[in-house]
């Protein structure tokens, strides 16, 4: 892995720039005032707590020597704003902790490497009720397989305009780990100006044979409305009682722009563990601008007949300490982008 890394570093080094790099800082902070309840143990209460702050760095530049080639370097910083040494997600806080990359790309293709979010991660963070899944169950419905994957490469080829495949693979680098990888395609079809829709169709493989997740992804969206559905077949343990499980998920959700300041969310999911878990969701966003976004949340889940070990609002993959069968979530927030 670290001899491909040099290879590419080397390449690019040894050929001349031209035209104009691109440059770009952006981010965004987000904050809510949750209450939380898990029901049945003494956990409750109201929280000020940081969802996302995130600073982005993108930089690219065409290849002189090779016409359409660019190389391109991403740097993702995610912190929490309370305690800037800790991320949102993980044990992280420093420079890259969310996404560190570095690559080449042409006209319908390109490759990275680094550390980045797999496949199912991507793609389905932001079909939830809550762009970072914050009181969200999304995770406990589907195996996500955590967030990212490090010491990886990452490939991207368009076959067609409206259709795409896609692959990642992990090196584990320690003995006894098995290394991860995920794949998929995404299909895009338009039927008219105010119809059109897509289908991500995609697997991870974890750190052990029996941790996989297959998922099918389907958004539509017509004029103001947009409709997604999410299927999943998965291996692995999402509750506290930590047994290995073999469950079907599913999931949907419908968002309606009011206008062009305000739009609503409802969502429901469930799964095929124990009993089942079934979740309900709601949200409100409305936009003081473009760059800063109000927001609305509520999430009730049940886990039928098992406990589920659930992580703190707004701390990513932080746990609470309690394990129930129901919480019940509610916040409001803010967010800021530059």
């Amino acid at each position: 892995m670290r001899f491909i890394i040099l290879f590419i570093g080397l390449f690019v080094s040894t050929v001349s720039w031209a035209g104009e790099s691109k440059f770009e800082i952006s981010g965004a902070i987000r904050q809510f005032f949750v209450a939380d309840h898990i029901i049945g143990k003494p956990y409750e209460g109201l929280q000020f707590v940081n969802d996302v702050t995130q600073v982005n760095v993108k930089w690219e530049k065409p290849l002189d020597d090779y016409q359409g080639l660019s190389a391109f370097l991403e740097l993702g910083t995610e912190f929490n704003i309370a305690d800037p040494g800790k991320a949102t997600y993980g044990d992280g806080g420093v420079i890259g902790d969310d996404r560190a990359i570095a690559g080449l790309k042409g006209n319908w293709w390109s490759v990275h490497f680094g550390r980045d979010e797999h496949l199912l991660w991507e793609i389905g963070k932001w079909r939830g009720t809550y762009w970072e899944m914050i009181m969200s169950p999304t995770g406990h419905l589907h195996h996500m397989g955590g967030r990212r994957f490090q010491r990886a490469w990452w490939g991207d080829i368009n076959i067609l305009p409206n259709l795409s495949v896609h692959g990642a693979y992990s090196f584990s680098e320690a003995h006894g780990v098995e290394n991860q990888y995920s794949f998929g395609a995404k299909y895009e079809h338009i039927f008219s100006q105010a119809l059109k829709t897509d289908v991500w169709v995609a697997h991870w493989n974890g750190e052990a044979e029996e941790n996989w997740s297959n998922q099918i992804q389907n958004t539509w969206y017509y004029n103001d409305h947009k409709l997604a559905f999410i299927v999943s077949d998965n291996e692995g343990n999402a509750n506290a009682d930590k047994e290995q499980y073999n469950w079907l998920g599913f999931e949907t959700h419908y968002t309606y722009k009011f206008d062009k300041k305000l739009s609503g969310t409802l969502g429901y999911g469930t799964n095929t563990i124990g009993e089942g878990m079934d979740s309900y969701t709601a949200g409100l966003d409305y936009k003081l601008d473009k760059n800063v976004i109000l927001h609305a949340r509520f999430n009730h889940s049940n886990g039928g007949d098992k406990e589920y070990s659930w992580g703190a609002p707004g701390q990513g993959d932080k746990s609470t300490g309690f394990s129930s069968k129901k919480r019940s979530v509610f916040g409001i927030g803010i967010t800021i982008k530059f």
